[in-house]
């Protein structure tokens, strides 16, 4: 196809939205649907959501061709997870859980030589639909323009103080300055936006509500054995987090509307100049790749697939990475020689290029 063909693709398929497969047998039976996005696989159950975050090694080059010998087939790449998992306190353990807007495409898994084992014209959805997690509360999942986003959707007259989120599989928790939930992994950072919360008018417009995450950390009083009189409080290793409002129309509808991203470190462990690095420019395509420029003065600051796979020597030099939509290296460089190379800036064409 023609340039401007492949970029009219392009720009479609990073707008396709997030479908929500329908569990028929392909999965473990607590599984009802499942959503895949880049890096990431979504397992949603009736009592938690869990987040599968994947990452590929760099490929081993194979070794190189001696005269008379094939070339050696170079080795698969490992992958690496994390897992977390997203659980509601107190809240319903059996909620109604349907597929929601259904989309045109359909799902088959065609595996070993036996039919009966076959999965196939397994529907998708737009949307996944919990009913009354709480009394009031709805809980619905989707994807907006590639980010995996849930609403908790509050009917008039219900408390949003019953929910109450809490996550197994992050080492560390922390609300940033920017008011977003950071979820610390073993493959990076697991962000999840600072709530937009708004109630809708007749005429459609939303009207805003000011919202913040509120971590709450559990305590349990335990009594001495030796000295039953003796209480201690023993706190959980990581907390729970609730969402505060301020004031709003309790007699309309309330949506609280959080976007989960996943975000990533670059850089290699500095060296005696003290600067380690910088990124001076960045672009992204019409599929949400990032390309990233600046300098480095690392001389393991990170490669794959490199044109230059070796700090060149001096103070200090340019580096270009490409990183997917969800933070995974797709391929990164060095780029200068023995002197000083910075990147100041960077563009990408509708080839990706």
């Amino acid at each position: 196809p023609s340039p401007p063909s492949i970029a009219t693709v392009q720009a479609a398929y990073g707008k396709l939205p997030l479908s929500f497969e329908a569990n028929q047998g392909q999965w473990d039976e607590q599984v009802r649907f499942l959503a895949r996005g880049p890096g990431y696989r979504l397992f949603l159950t009736p009592s938690e959501s869990v987040l599968v975050l994947h990452q590929r090694e760099p490929t081993k080059e194979p070794a190189q061709r001696k005269r008379g010998k094939p070339t050696a087939r170079p080795e698969p790449a490992a992958i690496k997870q994390a897992v977390v998992r997203m659980t509601l306190e107190g809240a319903n353990p059996t909620p109604a859980l349907d597929g929601t807007e259904p989309l045109p495409g359909i799902v088959n898994y065609f595996i070993g030589n036996d039919p009966a084992k076959w999965r196939t014209n397994i529907p998708t959805y737009a949307k996944v639909q919990y009913q009354e997690v709480y009394p009031g509360i709805d809980l619905a999942y989707y994807g907006n323009q590639g980010t995996l986003e849930y609403d908790f959707i509050v009917a008039p007259g219900a408390d949003p103080n019953q929910i109450r989120l809490a996550f197994e599989g992050a080492s560390d928790i922390q609300v940033a300055d920017s008011g977003d939930l950071l979820l610390a992994t073993a493959l990076g950072e697991v962000r999840v936006q600072k709530p937009l919360v708004y109630q809708l008018d007749p005429d459609g417009h939303k009207t805003l509500v000011a919202g913040h995450y509120l971590v709450e950390q559990k305590a349990a009083h335990l009594r001495s054995s030796s000295n039953p009189s003796v209480l201690s409080t023993r706190y959980s290793a990581l907390p729970h987090i609730g969402i505060q409002l301020a004031a709003y129309d309790r007699t309309k509808p309330l949506v609280i509307d959080p976007v989960v991203l996943y975000s990533t470190y670059l850089g290699g462990s500095d060296s005696a100049l003290g600067y380690g690095e910088r990124g001076f420019g960045i672009a992204v395509d019409q599929s949400g790749e990032a390309y990233v420029t600046g300098e480095t003065s690392s001389g393991d600051f990170p490669t794959l697939h490199a044109n230059q796979p070796t700090f060149g020597g001096g103070v200090g030099t340019a580096f270009v990475t490409k990183l997917t939509a969800r933070g995974a290296l797709a391929y990164s460089t060095y780029l200068g020689g023995s002197g000083y190379e910075w990147g100041d800036g960077i563009a990408v064409d509708g080839r990706g290029q």
